[in-house]
C-alpha cells in the first residue's frame, strides 16, 4: 500500500512539474510585453507550484528511505519484486528525480536475487527503461550490469531467460551490443534454439531473426537497389525481404 503511495504521489510531483513550466513560459510573455501585473500574478503561482513539487519530493523520499529500503531486503521474495518494480515505475514516472545511479542500483542488484520472480521483475524494469528511451541516460548503469543481464538468457529459469532475451533485443537494436559481448551472446542465442522449452526456442528465433537475419538480408536489398536503381524491375523490399529469409531456410535446413 505505502509503495502505491508513493507512485501516487509522485503523479502530483509531475503535475506540479508541468504546470511550471508552461506558467515559466507565461511569465516570460508577460515579461517580454512588461504587462507588470501578468508579471506578479504568475511568478506567485510558479512560487507556489515549487512548493507543491518540493512537498511531493520530501513525501516521495519519505516514503522510499521508511518503506522502500526495508521492504526491498525482505525475506519474501514476492515482496522483493513489488519492491523492484514499484522503483522501476518511479524512475519511469519521475525520472528528473530518480533517474540517478544511487536509485538504479537496486534494480542492477535485484539482477542477482535468489528468486527468479524478482530477477524477472529487474529486468521487466530494465525493459521499461530502454523502451521510454532512458539509454542514453542510463550509460553508467548499463556498463555495470551489462554482463549480468547477458548472461541471463541462461537462466535456469525459463521465464528469466525469455525476458532476458527481450531485453538483449531492445540493447542490440540501439547498437549497445557491438563488441565481443554481441560475439558471446550470438553464441550464446544459437544454442537456445536447441532447446527443449519450445518458449525457450521462440524467444531465441525471434532474436536471430531481428537482429542477424533481417539485418543481413536488409544490407543485401540495399545493394540490391542500387544495382536496380532507375530500373523499372527495383524490387519490394518487403518482397525481396521474404525471399531472402525463405532462401535461409532452406540452407538451414
Amino acid at each position: 500500500m505505502g509503495l502505491g503511495m508513493m507512485l501516487g504521489v509522485v503523479s502530483k510531483a509531475n503535475y506540479a512539474l508541468e504546470s511550471m513550466s508552461d506558467l515559466e513560459r507565461l511569465h516570460e510573455a508577460a515579461s517580454k510585453k512588461k504587462d507588470l501585473g501578468e508579471m506578479d500574478r504568475t511568478r506567485e503561482q510558479i512560487e507556489s507550484k515549487r512548493e507543491i513539487r518540493k512537498d511531493a519530493d520530501q513525501c516521495i523520499l519519505s516514503f522510499f528511505n521508511s518503506i522502500f529500503i526495508h521492504r526491498y531486503k525482505d525475506l519474501h521474495g514476492e515482496v522483493r519484486a513489488q519492491c523492484v518494480q514499484s522503483v522501476g515505475d518511479l524512475i519511469v514516472g519521475y525520472k528528473e528525480k530518480f533517474l540517478d545511479n544511487s536509485y538504479l542500483k537496486y534494480v542492477g542488484w535485484a539482477l542477482y536475487d535468489k528468486e527468479p520472480e524478482v530477477r524477472m521483475a529487474a529486468l521487466e524494469a530494465v525493459n521499461k527503461f530502454y523502451d521510454s528511451k532512458l539509454v542514453n541516460s542510463m550509460e553508467a548503469f548499463t556498463l555495470r550490469f551489462r554482463e549480468r543481464m547477458l548472461q541471463m538468457i541462461l537462466d535456469v529459469d525459463k521465464h528469466v531467460q525469455i525476458t532476458a532475451m527481450s531485453t538483449a533485443l531492445s540493447m542490440a537494436q540501439q547498437d549497445m551490443l557491438a563488441d565481443d559481448a554481441g560475439l558471446k551472446l550470438r553464441e550464446n542465442v544459437y544454442s537456445m534454439i536447441t532447446e527443449e522449452d519450445a518458449d525457450v526456442r521462440a524467444a531465441a528465433a525471434e532474436f536471430i531473426v531481428e537482429i542477424y537475419i533481417k539485418s543481413d538480408i536488409e544490407v543485401e536489398w540495399k545493394k540490391q537497389q542500387k544495382r536496380e536503381k532507375n530500373t523499372s524491375t527495383a524490387s519490394s523490399r518487403k518482397l525481396y525481404l521474404i525471399k531472402g529469409m525463405v532462401e535461409l531456410l532452406h540452407v538451414v535446413a
